[in-house]
């Protein structure tokens, strides 16, 4: 009998050869995913070990054997791995943190939770930029409820407000309490009930406090989770329960169906943690799973709110936003769970490369061949088709072309279902009949025709593919400091940008040939020709130049990694990057998260404002 080791080695061997049919590829990959998870048989190792060299034997056995019904507990259907521990037993102190990072791309970490650090790229990324809703949510925290929304939503507080501050006799009573107002009131589920879910464990069965599961036409998806404590300090970490109790849907309901959505779609869903009269909201997702191992990204998007009807009409104010959000985030989840359609045919077993991406990356009318930037935060490698006209980033192509987007060869423009390229200030319709289940009488919702999100606006388009480098950023990126200095040759060619909902920016620019740019920092440690006064020149130029504003520029972090420089001594070229600080001189403040560990020119500090002068100190202490 073969071992699982030889048997996976030589199926590789087959894959690797090149010459197999597509059925014959599926049938592989299927069965090389059956042997990482649940594994075959003994009697069936023992066939696949005397024929893996016979191709007809071998293709007529897994056809007939994968494709074959399976008695129940046969171990026919494919179970992701999970944290060994139960939800119960991993949110108390010190048992979450086994399954946290110890580095930001510890690649063991399950619970990617920012807790006791946050993590990098592939593993994880900040919500807004997984998925779109979570970046509208986060706007809508900050914003107020609109009128015809306000009825419904006056409601759910009242009665929110009115239960929650009690003192219940336990647990369940507090869970049933609050289950009862979300069932009536909550109007984003979409007619969905609010029900516990039970999960299969090898140690016990448990149950969680209350999910939405949608049944989809290719499988089923998990909407909310919520977590609810009697009063805070008691029954652990809810937090940590939820992203458990996620990780535990996904491996129960692992199938050849559902798998298809896990393999190309990050899978979100909104977790309420209930704490006593306190209430708060995070995203739940996968854009990576090692091994097959579900490794969570969980973000808070909100505080925890604080429900007790409190004299204090801006906070209650604040409590209704946070409902409407709330509400707006999982009717816009609903919608998106009705777009998806089913995974290409050809991708068996893994993850399509692009559920790691950035959701604008993975439209591949704009992008292809995207990667990651090694040592980087948030920056990428792509080719992008710089249209003449602005195009949407509001939305997440289909599973179709995330496909499409981890194979497309540059200068190809695959128009594939659900792609979005419309130009600014249209409005995008939901796709006909995505309404899913009744509204509250006298609650309107506008998802039917809802404002598309900021436009990737272009510079200067041509309708060529072109190598760049795009890169998201938290600060707000001094896109006329760019330009200008970019005219003049002084930093590379900015060719797009956005703000995305939530907050974040994305910058796409000329990427400058590796092979002849190098930083100033590399520059200096090869030994070449001292090029200080041509980077002085350069940055005496950039600070002549004036904004359209009318005044002067200051880059703001003119250290080393910041300044790129090709050829040698005189000859060298010099051009900037990173232009998150940069602003008019006198006019923009430096952020207030600067580093302590750098030595900063003297006047230099957070909320403070940006001088040229500053350049020129921070500059002279590099050269």
């Amino acid at each position: 009998m073969v071992s699982p080791d030889e048997l996976f080695s030589k199926l590789q061997e087959l894959l690797n050869a090149g010459n197999l049919t597509l059925e014959e590829s599926n049938l592989i990959g299927s069965a090389v995913s059956r042997l990482l998870t649940v594994g075959f048989p003994e009697k069936a190792l023992r066939f696949l070990g005397a024929n893996c060299t016979n191709r007809g034997a071998l293709m007529g056995f897994l056809k007939g054997y994968l494709n074959a019904p399976q008695p129940p507990g046969s171990g026919s259907e494919p179970r992701l791995k999970v944290c060994p521990e139960t939800p119960s037993a991993v949110c108390q102190s010190g048992q979450w943190a086994k399954y946290a990072p110890d580095s930001p791309a510890d690649p063991n970490a399950q619970f990617l939770g920012y807790r006791p650090l946050a993590s990098n790229p592939p593993m994880s990324l900040p919500a807004c930029m997984v998925v779109h809703e979570a970046g509208l949510f986060l706007e809508e925290l900050e914003a107020d409820p609109p009128p015809v929304q306000s009825a419904g939503i006056r409601q759910l507080l009242l009665k929110l407000n009115a239960k929650l501050p009690k003192v219940f006799k336990d647990e369940a009573a507090r869970r049933h309490a609050v289950t009862a107002i979300f069932n009536r009131h909550l109007f984003g589920l979409g007619g969905s009930s609010i029900q516990t879910s039970s999960y299969a464990s090898s140690k016990k069965d448990y149950t969680d406090d209350g999910s939405v599961v949608l049944k989809r036409e290719h499988g089923t998806v998990l909407l909310f989770l919520q977590e609810v404590k009697g009063e805070p300090g008691t029954g652990g970490d809810p937090f940590y329960q939820g992203i458990r109790y996620y990780q535990a849907f996904w491996s129960n309901h692992w199938s050849q169906k559902t798998s298809d959505y896990f393999r190309f779609d990050p899978c979100p869903a909104v977790l309420l943690e209930v704490v006593g009269n306190t209430m708060r909201v995070s995203l739940l997702a996968c854009i990576h799973a090692k091994d097959d191992v579900v490794q969570v990204m969980a973000e808070p998007l909100s505080p925890f709110f604080h429900f007790a009807d409190l004299p204090q009409p801006a906070y209650i104010k604040r409590l209704q936003a946070f409902l409407w959000a709330l509400d707006r985030l999982l009717e816009r989840l609903r919608r998106r769970y009705v777009r998806l359609t089913k995974a290409p045919s050809g991708t068996p077993g893994a993850r399509l490369p692009s559920v790691q991406l950035p959701y604008p990356l993975r439209d591949t009318e704009v992008f292809s061949q995207v990667k990651l930037v090694p040592s980087t935060k948030w920056q990428y490698e792509a080719k992008y088709l710089h249209a003449k006209q602005d195009v949407s980033t509001a939305e997440e192509p289909t599973a179709a072309a995330s496909h499409a987007a981890a194979q497309s060869p540059a200068g190809k423009r695959p128009l594939e279902q659900g792609s979005v390229a419309q130009p600014p200030g249209k409005r995008a319709k939901t796709v006909a009949g995505a309404a899913e289940g009744p509204r509250a009488e006298g609650v309107s919702s506008d998802m039917e025709e809802q404002e598309v999100p900021p436009a990737l606006h272009t510079v200067n388009g041509d309708d060529t593919w072109k190598n760049v480098r795009v890169k998201f950023t938290t600060e707000q990126y001094a896109i006329e400091v760019h330009q200008a200095w970019a005219a003049h040759g002084l930093a590379p060619q900015l060719y797009a940008w956005a703000k995305l909902p939530g907050g974040m920016y994305m910058v796409v620019m000329e990427q400058l040939d590796p092979s002849a740019w190098t930083n100033l920092h590399r520059y200096d440690s090869s030994g070449r020709p001292c090029v200080a006064r041509v980077v002085r020149q350069a940055l005496e130029m950039a600070h002549s130049i004036t904004l359209p504003s009318g005044g002067k520029a200051a880059h703001g972090d003119c250290r080393k990694p910041n300044i790129m420089v090709k050829g040698e001594g005189e000859n060298a070229e010099v051009k900037f990057v990173d232009f998150e600080w940069a602003g008019e001189e006198g006019k923009r403040l430096y952020p207030l998260n600067m580093s302590d560990d750098i030595m900063w020119p003297e006047g230099a500090s957070p909320c403070k404002p940006l001088m040229q002068a500053h350049d020129v100190a921070a500059l002279a202490a590099n050269l």
